[in-house]
């Protein structure tokens, strides 16, 4: 069964149960009352039907361990003190946090790819002409990293296939304008807390995929720019952690 139909009628039993609690409440005069932190139940399916649609995220796992720490103190009186719920709240936060960020820095990146065009129609060689065999593509893959500080990067006259750029508490600039490619090249930009600039060819289309947690991924430097169809793409693959990347 697919995830979208699952969704689906988990969200329908959902709205089935609230309907005939509603009835309950108002025909049959039930006291929603006598169950301590009942309310907790709704959050705790809001943050079910997230998991399913969309995966583990970091806020639907929080509304939901924040749900059960709430209905902790309701039913069982633990946490009975403010001061040891917004600890234990906060705390659960830190290590969910924690945990996210391991996650998505070693989480494989889809990059999703255009399909290859149709290849020609195979001609064989003449016989008395060996064939050529392909060789793999070459060319740099440089790396950079600033580590609380500034790191800038240029690959004038380089011919590159990748590359990698992190900022941990730092700022990164790669200058990738003169760069030169003849296959699709795929840049990796991590920021953590940091920045990361990235400063595309002028004629290549560029398209930006990857993960952001309290950061976010700017491409506003290359929506609606003209490009040459017959250049090879450059793909953006970013990871954003309290940091930004930016593509201009």
């Amino acid at each position: 069964m697919q995830r979208r139909n699952i969704f689906v009628i988990f969200v329908a039993l959902c709205l089935v149960a609230g309907g005939l609690a509603s009835l309950g409440i108002h025909i049959f005069g039930w006291n929603p009352q006598w169950f301590a932190g009942w309310w907790t139940l709704i959050i705790m399916a809001a943050a079910v039907a997230s998991m399913i649609a969309r995966g583990l995220r970091f806020w639907n796992v929080f509304l939901l361990g924040g749900a059960l720490l709430t209905l902790a103190r309701c039913q069982l009186r633990y946490l009975d003190t403010d001061e040891k719920f917004w600890g234990s709240l906060g705390a659960f936060a830190l290590i969910l946090l924690g945990v996210t960020l391991i996650v998505n820095l070693f989480r494989p990146r889809k990059i999703k790819m255009e399909p290859p065009a149709p290849a020609p129609p195979y001609i064989p060689p003449a016989p008395d002409v060996p064939p050529v065999s392909a060789k793999p593509a070459k060319g740099d893959f440089p790396t950079c990293v600033g580590l609380f500080n500034n790191e800038v990067y240029s690959a004038k006259g380089k011919r590159l296939r990748g590359g990698q750029f992190t900022s941990i508490f730092g700022n990164v600039t790669a200058d990738l304008r003169d760069a030169e490619f003849t296959q699709p090249v795929v840049i990796e930009a991590v920021s953590i807390f940091g920045s990361v600039e990235i400063l595309a060819p002028p004629d290549v289309r560029v398209e930006c995929t990857g993960t952001a947690v309290f950061g976010s991924c700017d491409p506003a430097g290359i929506i609606g720019r003209p490009y040459d169809s017959a250049r090879p793409a450059m793909k953006v693959a970013y990871t954003c952690v309290f940091g930004g990347v930016k593509v201009r």
